[in-house]
């Protein structure tokens, strides 16, 4: 049927907002745990740009607008309930709508993509794809764009979202279940892990670049744009990856799942803030080994906990009159 579900992307986005769930832990105690850099670049390296891509793959034309409306409602809600757990965690006291450097970003940026892709609905994908490329490429030589509207985020990551919107879904789809590609994957995934635990002394100083949301700094002497580039090839081979690797078939409850990653992705933030704030995250989940991989641990359940239908809303709520059936 045309509006079938496709276990794949399902899969795919399970084991991502996994992935982002963990990488939102491990942030944490990254300045003091060799374990938890290692484990920052492994994700950062690729999983924002991957969803990002996947947010373009499933781009509709119709309901932009509506799309774009709901999105920002979505990242205000957050925004509002972050405050309030930032507020508790006594980091802030004053509320900026204008400057973001959290989870709620991806909301926002989402919205701008999706209004974005629309208003140049009538320009050749391809063409999008290089000029934004190169904005990407080159923007990160203005210090003055950072996290103001996530701008900097924005223009990094847009060429992602839009390379997503110009992807032959159905041949893709036919390409995931080949079982040489999977053991590709599989040695691609295996050789970046490797990578980033044996060689994470001259991979960890890219982060600021992973992030997308900061200027280029002078230990990359001028050169910030072929760094850049090498972060784009990074992102694209490890991601191609990562979607090889993860089974096509539907799988108990992951396929499932996969079906509620934007609930994920909204309260999960909250609940580490929440418990941050009220003191769970003290001396042994951020000074003991044990407790390092306990913390990290805590992926799984969270992400589990998140994935349950209650947690859809509020952004079911929001994006229901503008969702369509399928994957």
């Amino acid at each position: 049927m045309k509006n079938e579900r496709i276990a794949a992307w399902d899969n795919i986005k399970f084991f991502l907002i996994f992935l982002v769930v963990a990488g939102h832990l491990v942030v944490r105690g990254t300045d003091n745990s060799h374990l938890y850099q290692s484990i920052f670049t492994a994700i950062y390296a690729f999983h924002m740009p991957l969803f990002i891509f996947i947010s373009g793959v499933f781009y509709n034309t119709k309901k932009a607008a509506e799309k774009t409306i709901g999105y920002l409602g979505i990242f205000v809600i957050m925004r509002l309930i972050l405050f309030v757990t930032e507020v508790l965690e006594g980091e802030v006291t004053t509320l900026d709508f204008f400057s973001f450097y959290g989870a709620p970003w991806f909301l926002f940026g989402i919205a701008v993509f999706t209004l974005l892709t629309y208003l140049l609905r009538n320009v050749r994908p391809v063409y999008i794809l290089i000029v934004s490329a190169i904005l990407g490429l080159f923007i990160g030589y203005d210090p003055n764009i950072g996290d103001f509207l996530a701008l900097s985020r924005i223009i990094v990551f847009y060429p992602f979202f839009i390379l997503g919107t110009m992807l032959n879904r159905s041949s893709f789809e036919n390409l995931l279940k080949k079982k040489s590609l999977k053991f590709l994957g599989l040695g691609i995934i295996l050789l970046w892990i490797v990578l980033c635990f044996v060689i994470n002394d001259k991979l960890y100083f890219l982060r600021p670049l992973f992030t997308g949301r900061n200027p280029y700094f002078p230990d990359l002497h001028g050169l910030g744009f072929l760094y850049r580039l090498l972060c784009y090839c990074i992102a694209a081979i490890v991601g191609l990856a990562f979607m090889f690797l993860i089974p096509t078939r539907k799988i108990p409850v992951i396929t499932e799942f996969g079906q509620h990653t934007l609930g994920v992705y909204f309260w999960h933030w909250i609940i580490i803030n929440l418990a941050v704030a009220l003191g769970a995250y003290g001396t042994f989940f951020s000074s003991t080994a044990a407790g390092k991989v306990l913390w990290l641990a805590l992926s799984i359940p969270l992400t589990l906990l998140c994935s349950l239908k209650c947690f859809d809303y509020p952004a079911k709520w929001l994006l229901k009159p503008f969702k369509k059936t399928g994957s």
